[in-house]
C-alpha cells in the first residue's frame, strides 16, 4: 500500500480542478494507491477488492495554505499510520482522513483566526489530538 499526497497545482490534468473528488478516485483506481488530494476540502480515495473508499474533509481554516504545512500533515499521517498499522487500502484511507482532520484542528487551534506558520501547526498537534480523543 502507498499513500500519495498532493495538491491540484502538482497535477497537470484539467479534470483535477473541475472534479477533485473524481480525480482522486480515478487516480486511486488507476494507480492502486491511496490518494490525498489537498485543498480547502481534502479528498481521500482508495480502491481495493472491497471497492472504492472516499472521504472529504473540510478544513476549518484557510490559513493552511502556507509553506511547510503539507510537511506537518505528512508527519501526522505517518504517525497515525504507524500507530494503527492499517492492513488494507480502506483502513489506510481512514488513517489519512483522520490525519487530515487532526491537521485541520491543529491549524484552527494555532491560528486563532489569523495567519500561521507550519511550526505553529506542528506545536498545536498535541492539543488537537487531545481534543479528538476526548470527543
Amino acid at each position: 500500500m502507498m499513500d500519495v499526497s498532493t495538491n491540484p497545482a502538482e497535477w497537470s490534468d484539467d479534470f483535477v480542478a473541475q472534479d477533485p473528488a473524481g480525480a482522486a478516485a480515478r487516480a486511486a483506481t488507476e494507480l492502486g494507491v491511496v490518494v490525498c488530494l489537498k485543498g480547502h476540502v481534502t479528498h481521500i480515495a482508495s480502491k481495493d477488492s472491497d471497492g472504492l473508499t472516499e472521504f472529504a474533509v473540510t478544513s476549518p481554516t484557510t490559513w493552511l495554505a502556507t509553506a511547510g504545512t503539507g510537511d506537518v500533515l505528512a508527519g501526522i499521517m505517518g504517525a497515525v499510520i504507524a500507530t494503527n498499522e492499517p492492513a488494507s487500502a480502506r483502513e489506510l484511507a481512514r488513517c489519512a482522513a483522520a490525519a487530515v482532520f487532526v491537521h485541520g484542528r491543529a491549524a484552527s487551534i494555532a491560528s486563532a483566526g489569523g495567519p500561521i506558520a507550519a511550526l505553529d501547526v506542528a506545536e498545536a498537534v498535541p492539543a488537537a489530538v487531545r481534543e479528538v480523543l476526548s470527543a
